[in-house]
């Protein structure tokens, strides 16, 4: 069993292990009291860590705020009915860089390469159940919801690749867990927007509601042009599919900053 710091409302589950010799650290967060049958699955971006390890390092330590724990609590607020697990990044570089190598390959850059390949899927299973053996907030789990904030959102979009792979060559096991994925979040990713329609069609075979918001850093930014056409591509494929979802620019009035990213995760709406 996963070694386990914890305290009344938030729990570190430390190298917890998935598929094969995968190991992730979980940082499970709520405000419920008992067991909850919703779970919020977190991705988290880059210069994101324990609060320890960023005041250490000059590439974060400005933005100590948004570490990992206390970014579960801020969700666990927005999310009250449900339990928070955070997914820590099995690598997190020298830059600050988050790198969730046991999901996406993804180059020096950030920039993924997607496989059709149900083992992601299979490795967020384990962890799950690792998660709910190990700690006694969870019951018996009816609904789940992915959010990926910027970095994070290649893990999502790998999962969806995934899940694209699951419904080629159904597995029965997998698939129980799969189904109890009904809402999908996409916060303000840079490079790594969807564009493939065969595998963007899936959210709409699987009735996955999606969540898109984003800020003037990743898609008005003259800077980062490629953002935003990616960005327009997966919106005009989720309403020529008719795929359910809501899309916001939050800021929009305002420049590009990294204030503003970060802030989308106390101002997003959640519902």
């Amino acid at each position: 069993m996963a070694a386990s710091i914890s305290h009344k409302t938030i729990t570190r589950l430390l190298n917890v292990t998935g598929l094969g010799d995968k190991v992730n650290d979980l940082i499970l967060s709520r405000v419920c009291s008992g067991k909850s049958e919703n779970l919020v699955i977190f991705f988290h971006g880059d210069i994101q860590d324990y609060s320890e390890m960023m005041s250490a390092n000059p590439n974060s330590k400005n933005y100590c705020q948004w570490n990992l724990e206390d970014t579960g609590s801020i969700l666990a607020k927005k999310f009250s009915n449900h339990v928070i697990m955070t997914v820590k990044a099995s690598r997190i570089d020298s830059r600050a860089k988050a790198c969730f190598d046991n999901f996406v390959k993804t180059d020096r850059y950030g920039e993924p390469t997607f496989a059709m390949d149900i083992k992601p899927l299979m490795h967020l299973q384990l962890l799950t159940e690792q998660a709910i053996k190990s700690s006694d907030w969870l019951s018996s789990l009816k609904c789940i919801k992915l959010i990926g904030f910027s970095q994070g959102m290649t893990v999502i979009n790998q999962i969806i690749h995934s899940l694209y792979s699951l419904d080629q060559s159904p597995n029965s096991d997998l698939e129980a867990f799969a189904s109890l994925i009904k809402h999908i979040y996409w916060l303000d990713g840079g490079k790594c927007w969807l564009t493939d329609e065969k595998i963007i069609q899936t959210l709409k075979n699987r009735r996955i509601f999606g969540h898109v918001y984003v800020t003037p850093l990743q898609v008005c930014n003259r800077d980062r042009p490629d953002n935003q056409i990616n960005y327009k591509i997966f919106l005009s494929f989720l309403d020529c599919l008719k795929i359910d979802h809501v899309h916001k620019l939050y800021y929009k009035d305002s420049e590009p900053s990294f204030a503003h990213h970060f802030q989308l995760l106390a101002d997003f709406d959640s519902d």
